[in-house]
């Protein structure tokens, strides 16, 4: 499958270029920009395209349109650093098939650039909600991720019933937030991101017993196989988890 590769950074070229040769990918076409990668496009005739949004002069959203016309036959996929949240949609109607968030685990890149793709049906269930600002919303995301989990072992269930509940409290109660949850449902990996308002990032404290919270980082320590929380570019942040499900 003949790919072309449109990203600035070439660490990460690089690295997509590895993975996609490794899964029978190619040949590989490779452009630092959003002109030269149009150029290589009316040249390579790509099946696949994965293409960065933040590169200097156009951007990949910006060349989106061009890109389609130029390669009308080609599947193009938006590997970025941005949440989808921020960009996926407008990607979609400029022309992307799909949207990958760079900061998935490298293992699982492959895969979730041929579902974004459309090119596999293994595809990653993905669950996502818009909560309201209140405690009902620390059930009702309990609820729809466990819903979408189905019958997981017990020790799974239990370590995400507990981080779902700590992390969306943590959006509700101390950043009065209305949370958006994301999870991810793929065969190895659960991950789940819950976006709010509050640019203020979650600090490591010592639980107090006279009164509840302190413990939610403490638990994402020990339950999470990988967490993180960073802010976006919307002013708000993220804090996500992964828990590897063949090893909870």
């Amino acid at each position: 499958m003949r790919t072309l590769i449109i990203d600035d950074d070439p660490d990460q070229r690089d690295i997509v270029r590895t993975v996609l040769e490794r899964g029978g990918l190619g040949p590989v076409t490779e452009a630092e920009d959003g002109r030269t990668g149009l150029a290589a496009a009316a040249e390579c005739d790509p099946e696949l395209v994965v293409l960065d949004i933040a590169m200097p002069g156009s951007s990949g959203l910006d060349i989106l349109p061009d890109l389609v016309k130029v390669a009308p036959l080609a599947r193009v996929v938006v590997l970025s650093n941005h949440p989808r949240r921020l960009h996926g949609d407008e990607a979609h109607r400029r022309g992307a098939t799909g949207y990958v968030e760079k900061r998935v685990p490298v293992r699982h890149l492959l895969a979730q650039i041929l579902v974004a793709a459309a090119i596999t049906e293994t595809a990653l269930e993905v669950v996502r909600a818009d909560l309201p600002a209140d405690a009902a919303s620390v059930r009702s995301a309990r609820a729809l991720v466990l819903e979408a989990l189905g019958d997981d072992g017990d020790d799974v269930l239990f370590a995400l019933e507990l981080l779902v509940s700590e992390v969306v409290s943590n959006a509700v109660l101390h950043a009065a937030a209305a949370p958006r949850i994301e999870a991810q449902l793929g065969p190895d990996t659960i991950r789940v991101a819950v976006y709010d308002d509050d640019p203020n990032l979650p600090v490591h404290r010592l639980p107090d017993a006279d009164r509840p919270g302190g413990r939610g980082l403490h638990l994402l320590d020990r339950l999470a196989s990988r967490w993180g929380a960073e802010a976006v570019e919307d002013g708000g942040k993220v804090v996500w988890f992964e828990i590897d499900r063949a090893t909870v």
